[in-house]
């Protein structure tokens, strides 16, 4: 996923290493080990178990996939794909690594609220944590 039509927003191809660090006193450095390195960047391929799904759009400036797998009653592995400002792609990312081991009912209730404060993302910001909320929740289903 490419970014370039979109100035000041972060290249969404996470599955190619990052020759651009984020270095600025608005990123916290959690935010940059993640963007500079996301974790589980891509697709998990179909199989059993697999759930994918997608909120926000690029127009609007953020938009994320995953790839969910679920084992028994719980979620065993998680993939992103994501277009948009560091705080957002550093969000996805962190949120791969936090969702494995939680039941399947606790995705239809997670919020971003943790994230946000544990990456210091600005208030002006946040809502763009919902397009994260809206996609975990939709795994859910």
């Amino acid at each position: 996923m490419l970014g370039a039509e979109f100035p000041g927003t972060a290249v969404a191809d996470m599955t190619a290493e990052q020759d651009f660090p984020v270095a600025s006193p608005d990123y916290s450095d959690l935010v940059v080990e993640h963007f500079d390195r996301p974790r589980n960047a891509g697709e998990l391929p179909p199989g059993p178990g697999i759930r994918r799904t997608h909120s926000g759009n690029r127009a609007a400036g953020a938009e994320v996939s995953l790839s969910v797998r679920i084992a028994g009653s719980e979620v065993a592995e998680v993939r992103f794909q994501a277009f948009g400002c560091p705080h957002f792609l550093a969000a996805a990312s962190l949120a791969t690594e936090r969702l494995p081991g939680l039941p399947i009912a606790a995705l239809a209730v997670w919020t971003a609220r943790e994230l946000g404060r544990d990456l210091r993302v600005p208030v002006e910001k946040r809502g763009r944590l919902l397009i994260l909320e809206d996609a975990v929740r939709a795994a859910a289903q």
